[in-house]
């Protein structure tokens, strides 16, 4: 399906028009194309900040589509092991802990296994809650 002109912003459009000049060999030509891009991929062109992200994904819902998730991969790098959904939660948990500044004094203080215990410990929470 074609992207509608009249549905997006010229933001919007002027972003896809940069993109398609910068990378010719992958241009987003239609709505499958935009979805298969991350947030990574859009925020890394010029012109793209939060508010056009924003009207993109709001754009893709609209037609039943989101971005591509960026980090998850159906498995992991490491010996090909099947990325479990517990995996997945723990990094969902340690995006979260690593995005929050407060938590910067716990990064000097107590190194990378504490984020790998807490991740686990959000995760195994998350987990829980699924089989209430």
């Amino acid at each position: 399906m074609e992207i509608d002109k009249t549905q997006i912003s010229p933001r919007v459009a002027y972003v896809i028009h940069c993109y398609n000049c910068d990378n010719p060999e992958k241009e987003i030509k239609n709505i499958k194309d935009l979805a298969d891009r991350t947030e990574a991929d859009l925020l890394r062109i010029p012109g793209c900040g939060r508010k056009t992200l924003n009207e993109i994904k709001d754009y893709l819902f609209t037609h039943g589509l989101q971005l591509k998730p960026s980090g998850f991969d159906a498995t992991s790098k490491k010996n090909n092991e099947p990325t479990t959904l517990r995996d997945e939660f723990a990094m969902a948990a340690l995006t979260g802990l690593l995005a929050n500044p407060k938590l910067a004094p716990a990064i000097l203080r107590e190194g990378p296994a504490w984020f790998d215990e807490n991740a686990f410990a959000y995760a195994d929470a998350m987990m829980a809650a699924r089989t209430r």
